[in-house]
This record gives structure tokens, C-alpha cells and sequence, in this order.
């Protein structure tokens, strides 16, 4: 969530994590993982230290497309 140092004062994690999967935030990772065809999960806390992304973090999932889903 490396940009999410820029909207931390107005909105929680969770919030700015939707709002970039609406496409109405643009965050260097998240929006290019989307792009790639993965699906954010859960909001993770204390994942690592890091000041851009207040420690949070996106689980992602990426279903293989060549694995039949049952």
C-alpha cells in the first residue's frame, strides 16, 4: 500500500484499499497487481515497517487460470 501515506489523515486502510479497487485512487502496487488479474483478499496491519504504507500491507490472490476451479 505504498501510497497510502498520502490519504492516512482521511480515510482508514480498508477505505483507501476500495477506493483504488473503484479506480478512484491510483497506488503504484495495488492498482498495477489489479491490473495483472489479482484480487485483493484482506487488509493486513504490521506486515513490515514501512513509513509510505503505515505498516500495512494487501493480501492478494491470484487464481491460476490454466487450474480448473471446482
Amino acid at each position: 500500500m505504498s501510497g497510502y501515506h498520502t490519504k492516512a489523515d482521511k480515510m482508514t486502510p480498508q477505505q483507501y484499499l476500495e477506493a483504488v479497487v473503484r479506480g478512484e485512487l491510483n497506488d503504484p502496487v495495488i492498482s498495477f497487481l489489479l491490473r495483472c488479474g489479482r484480487t485483493p483478499v484482506k487488509v493486513v496491519p504490521n506486515y513490515i515497517e514501512d513509513e509510505e504504507s503505515r505498516n500495512y500491507t494487501v493480501l492478494m490472490e491470484w487464481k491460476n487460470p490454466f487450474i480448473q476451479q471446482g
